[in-house]
């Protein structure tokens, strides 16, 4: 995978679980557990960019009110008794996706796959991105006014919470200012003989403390650049609004599924956004009734079952991923 390309025969010398060194030929320390992986294949781990692993089949067929701040890490299966299948096929990094169908779904997490020995998952990072969903369906079907009204009202919920910052911000003046003058109104009366009365120095009211919105608080998040935004997305005029949401409020893009993006090129490279696409999904082919898999393409993430095929299963075939590995072979 680097510059020495493909070693048919070589050695990997990996110190405090961290491969230090590989090479045709390395020097071994003499304290060192050799392993003889003669007639082995050796690959780096490769990372799954967006899954829903470890998410039970029930929670991904009926989704919650899930909302902006619903972490995925509290819905996780941390003991999937299929993580030996996964590192089987060389996965070893995945990112969890929200399984919400919710305009804002919630928090992603990227965890690490570890072999049965030491665990099954460990967290790598938590509130690794926020999920949102621009491409509105209803009846499993679409259109560019869906799309523009799905659009119209995230971008009001950005609005909100630019709102509800500006209102934390004031609050924040005004207890300031109370602050400073309450504690004048101290001073003054310390410094008043005893035998005059203290002067009358009116004081500005308590400002209300604004009622704290965890939704917004990951907005704001967002915006602050401190958590990126996945937007799903696969369509020209679905791509073009997330982003213009990336300039208006400064969010680190990340575009998703986004089978159109070829035409797009320009627009994407003077907005620097990242993509994540499938280069051999046709989005198309989903939404036809009664197509594969039965739903369209803004719902589809790799999950489970869909690991163990190394090609499509013919029709009628057991869809329990054990069983059809078995007949597959």
């Amino acid at each position: 995978m680097g510059t020495p390309g493909i070693l048919t025969e070589g050695m990997i010398l990996i110190k405090d679980g961290k491969i230090e060194k590989i090479g045709p030929d390395i020097s071994v320390p003499s304290s060192a557990k050799v392993l003889d992986l003669s007639g082995k294949t050796i690959i780096p781990g490769l990372v799954c960019a967006s899954s829903a692993l470890f998410i039970q089949k029930i929670d991904r067929q009926h989704a919650g009110e899930e909302t902006h701040d619903t972490d995925i890490l509290e819905g996780i299966h941390y003991f999937d008794p299929q993580v030996s299948q996964i590192l089987e096929q060389g996965i070893t990094t995945v990112y969890i996706s929200p399984v919400s169908f919710r305009s804002v779904g919630g928090l992603g997490a990227v965890v690490k796959v570890r072999s049965e020995e030491v665990g099954n998952i460990s967290i790598l990072k938590d509130k690794a991105a926020l999920n949102i969903r621009l491409e509105r369906l209803q009846d499993k079907k679409t259109s560019n006014v869906l799309r523009l009204t799905q659009y119209h009202r995230i971008r009001d919920q950005f609005k909100q919470a630019e709102e509800y910052r500006k209102e934390w911000t004031d609050y924040s003046k005004k207890r300031e200012k109370f602050e400073e003058e309450n504690k004048k109104l101290e001073e003054n009366k310390k410094e008043e003989p005893k035998k005059k009365p203290a002067k009358k120095v009116p004081a500005s009211k308590k400002p209300v403390k604004p009622k704290r919105d965890e939704s917004k608080e990951i907005l704001i998040q967002a915006m602050d650049k401190k958590i990126p935004v996945r937007f799903i997305v696969h369509r020209p005029d679905s791509i073009l609004h997330a982003i213009r949401l990336g300039e208006e409020f400064g969010l680190r893009v990340i575009l998703e599924k986004t089978e159109d993006w070829p035409q797009l090129l320009d627009e994407m490279d003077k907005a620097s956004v990242s993509l994540l696409s499938n280069p051999v999904l046709d989005y198309r082919s989903f939404l036809i009734p009664g197509g594969e898999k039965g739903y369209a393409a803004g719902f589809l993430q790799v999950q489970d079952g869909d690991l163990y095929y190394p090609y499509r299963v013919k029709a009628g075939a057991s869809q329990d991923s054990r069983s059809t590995w078995k007949e597959l072979e």
